[in-house]
């Protein structure tokens, strides 16, 4: 599981270092993608195989 942080009142991205689904919205995401954060944003996510 990992947990993403932006602690910061500046937006910013993350590239996924392996592919991942969101646990909240259920979004599968690959190897590579970009997320978006927003100020003081987080993310949880859970690692896949795909």
């Amino acid at each position: 599981m990992r947990f993403i942080h932006n602690w910061s009142w500046t937006p910013g991205s993350f590239k996924l270092p392996g592919a991942a689904r969101d646990v909240i919205s259920g979004e599968y995401m690959n190897y590579g993608d970009v997320l978006e954060l927003g100020a003081w944003d987080v993310r949880v996510l859970v690692e896949t195989d795909a």
